[in-house]
């Protein structure tokens, strides 16, 4: 089974505390809903999350009640996920780059991970994802990443100690926005501060801004689906 190539992984992911932080606000997990309905996801499904890092959105995805499949190929991100799940979820080192999702998964997700893909691991990717639709039980892919049009978040970048352009800059390659049906499609936007800026002035909106479409400058997200006009 291929694995990813090492420029898409952090150069030193033991730099990246964030990704340790809980979710803990009614803003962020408001937005996971969201991405749970693009992907017509429900609790007791037994779901895929790809780039799970340490855990954060996977340890609130068991609390909402989804059977959890985990994978994360960089070792030490794993080991903390593999620590923060213990036996309430499968912790795997596979790839997004699988050929094949395993029988009885319904559906993928993930969590600012795919702006960290090249080219050929996204489009090998969605062959994957367009095998799954094929089958009768499939619900449906998506996946939270930040919106590129949002001039805060290479601001976030260049004020995070912890941040690295060269391992964010491909947040900027404009590759989701429609080669055919079998791309991902970007059906909605939400939020409108990135967590990083959120927590910083302490700002948690209970309820998520939320608009329809590809283009919305001002969201702190994108969602991208595996499929257009999701509802």
């Amino acid at each position: 089974m291929p694995e990813l190539k090492p420029t898409t992984l952090y150069g030193n992911a033991e730099a990246h505390g964030y990704l340790d932080q809980s979710i803990d606000d009614p803003h962020q997990r408001a937005v996971v809903q969201c991405v749970l309905q693009h992907a017509r996801l429900n609790a007791g499904d037994h779901v895929l999350e790809i780039g799970a890092g340490s855990g954060r959105y996977t340890q609130l995805l068991i609390e909402l009640g989804l059977h959890v499949t985990a994978s994360e190929p960089d070792d030490t991100l794993r080991s903390k996920l593999s620590a923060l799940a213990g036996d309430r979820c499968t912790v795997t080192g596979d790839s997004a780059q699988t050929t094949s999702i395993q029988d009885g998964i319904v559906g993928v997700l993930g969590f600012h991970v795919l702006h960290h893909l090249d080219g050929p691991t996204i489009n090998a990717f969605e062959r994957t994802l367009a095998l799954a639709k094929k089958r009768s039980t499939w619900r449906g892919a998506a996946f939270l990443e930040p919106n590129p049009l949002n001039p805060l978040y290479a601001l976030q970048i260049l004020a995070s100690p912890s941040m690295r352009l060269r391992e964010e800059y491909r947040l900027w390659a404009f590759r989701f926005h429609g080669r055919g049906q079998a791309r991902l499609h970007v059906p909605s936007h939400v939020g409108l501060v990135p967590p990083a800026i959120g927590r910083r002035t302490r700002w948690k909106p209970a309820r998520p801004f939320c608009v329809r479409g590809r283009w919305c400058p001002w969201s702190a997200y994108r969602i991208i689906a595996d499929r257009p006009n999701v509802s």
